[in-house]
């Protein structure tokens, strides 16, 4: 796992008074990470989903959250690394000031939508478990603002971000199921729409085939009669059926023979 790795290279970061250019370091790959994740949300076109419960789960896990948990993240190495021995100067405060607002930007972006999606789904609540990670993250931030607690009581506190880690997990699970429902969903209703269409066509390729029939056996009738006519034969009489124009024009030779 990186985790340990990354974590040796944090503290060997702070033992040496690096520790601003590795948190650099580390932000810009962690800022590309999250781009990515923008343009594959931006691709999949799911941020212009229709759907209140899909789109809002989707800008939980996929923009809200990940911003939650890497100001989170920040703010934990920052204060660890106060607690450490980092001198807390305007610049560090001033960053974690910067970490504390974005955190609570995406809090309140993430709490704002989520009861959107539980008035659809109320089963997720219990699900999601979200509102128990929030309430943890809120006591992390004052331990934290209170610049007043240990590495090891910040490390305890710290793991609120694996807990956030796991509800966006939960999220992205849920998502992926509803949409896999939807494209269900879709399917059959392509099917019954395909079903419709085909007895469409259908019953107008016999309406127009009863049509023919119609028409060809009506006219056939009067040629037949007007072929005798003229061979001089005056005793076929014609069997109209209907009330159609051909219909009518066999009872009016019919009428002349009489």
């Amino acid at each position: 796992s990186p985790v340990p790795w990354l974590m040796a290279c944090w503290r060997n970061a702070v033992a040496s008074g690096d520790w601003a250019k590795t948190d650099e370091h580390f932000t810009q790959r962690v800022e590309a990470v999250t781009a990515l994740l923008t343009q594959a949300a931006d691709g999949s076109n799911l941020t212009l989903d229709p759907d209140l419960d899909t789109y809002y789960l989707m800008d939980a896990a996929m923009a809200g959250l990940p911003m939650v948990i890497e100001a989170t993240s920040r703010l934990r190495d920052a204060g660890r690394a106060i607690a450490l021995g980092l001198p807390a100067s305007e610049a560090v405060l001033r960053g974690m000031t910067r970490s504390e607002a974005l955190g609570d930007f995406g809090d309140e972006r993430w709490a704002a939508g989520m009861p959107k999606v539980y008035g659809l789904h109320p089963e997720l609540r219990g699900e999601l478990r979200d509102e128990e990670a929030r309430k943890k993250l809120h006591a992390f931030h004052e331990l934290v603002g209170a610049r007043k607690a240990d590495d090891r009581q910040l490390a305890e506190a710290a793991t609120v971000i694996e807990e956030l880690q796991g509800v966006q997990s939960r999220t992205l699970d849920k998502l992926d199921l509803l949409l896999k429902q939807r494209q269900a969903g879709l399917s059959q209703q392509r099917a019954w729409v395909a079903a419709f269409e085909a007895l469409a066509l259908f019953t107008a390729a016999y309406l127009f085939y009863s049509f023919y029939l119609v028409t060809h056996g009506g006219l056939r009738e009067v040629q037949k009669h007007l072929e005798a006519m003229t061979a001089g034969d005056l005793t076929t009489h014609p069997r109209p059926w209907g009330n159609d124009e051909a219909a009518r024009l066999m009872g009016s030779l019919a009428d002349m023979q009489h």
